[in-house]
């Protein structure tokens, strides 16, 4: 595909004392077809990330190394066929 962009990683930064962003987090992370590349943090545990799928949002532990790492926050009644790119959740 001609300008086609593979997604493959994702990195978290981090401000320090003087403003500037650190890398705190670099990992391979499979984005299909399905998943939508632009990730939040999650309200309550900013070593979360929350990810809209075709099917379920999925709540990421970036921090984590083991298989705990990912779990379904919710399951969607339909399978959408155009994911959305971007979602807004709010605390409750």
């Amino acid at each position: 595909m001609k300008n086609a962009i593979d997604i493959s990683e994702i990195v978290i930064y981090q401000i320090n004392d003087k403003g500037e962003f650190i890398n705190d987090k670099q990992m391979e992370f499979e984005f299909d077809d399905y998943t939508c590349n632009q990730f939040f943090f999650d309200n309550d545990n900013d070593n979360e990330l929350l990810f809209f799928t075709a099917t379920e949002i999925i709540r990421f532990k970036y921090k984590e190394e083991d298989a705990d790492q990912e779990d379904t926050v919710y399951t969607l009644r339909n399978f959408l066929l155009d994911p959305p790119n971007f979602g807004v959740f709010n605390k409750t």
